[in-house]
């Protein structure tokens, strides 16, 4: 990520927790927006949604794979994720078919077209924020896996006013 002059520097704050936590909203702002204009740079270049592209990605780690894993690691709802593979199967990028062992089990793969097009793009594994990430000292990198779970905590109680 390349640091803007006007960005204020992230290390040397303040002591006042609403200045650091002004801060960290910011820099949490610029991460998103790299990875926002990087998805939609692969976006134009295949013609998918991001939901799709993560879909197939999550394809590649677990294939074949039933709607409702697929849905937890795309942090989506079920019907939301069976519309996304509704687009998916018009493309001829996956297939269903029902679980050989229970019937009720809708399992989704990616077809040769879909494996191929994940080969010709590059996914989450080596996109530009994982590299960063890979390059942080084990330190800061364990830190910030424990923050962003402290966070992820942190959201989902409901908050008081």
């Amino acid at each position: 990520m390349t640091r803007n002059q006007e960005d204020p520097p992230l290390t040397g704050m303040a002591d006042d927790p609403s200045s650091i936590a002004e801060q960290t909203f910011g820099a949490m702002l610029r991460v998103f927006r790299i990875m926002q204009a990087s998805l939609q740079q692969l976006e134009h270049a295949c013609g998918l949604s991001g939901a799709q592209l993560l879909a197939l990605w999550q394809l590649t780690l677990r294939n074949p794979s039933s709607i409702s894993a697929l849905a937890d690691a795309l942090h989506l709802h079920r019907s939301s994720t069976s519309n996304l593979v509704d687009k998916l199967e018009n493309r001829g990028l996956v297939t269903r078919s029902r679980d050989r062992h229970d019937n009720r089990i809708v399992l989704v793969s990616l077809t040769t077209a879909g494996a191929e097009l994940v080969q010709r793009i590059p996914g989450p594994t080596g996109g530009h924020l994982r590299h960063a990430l890979q390059r942080l000292p084990a330190a800061h990198l364990e830190h910030l896996h424990a923050s962003m779970g402290t966070l992820l905590d942190a959201l989902a109680r409901p908050s008081v006013p």
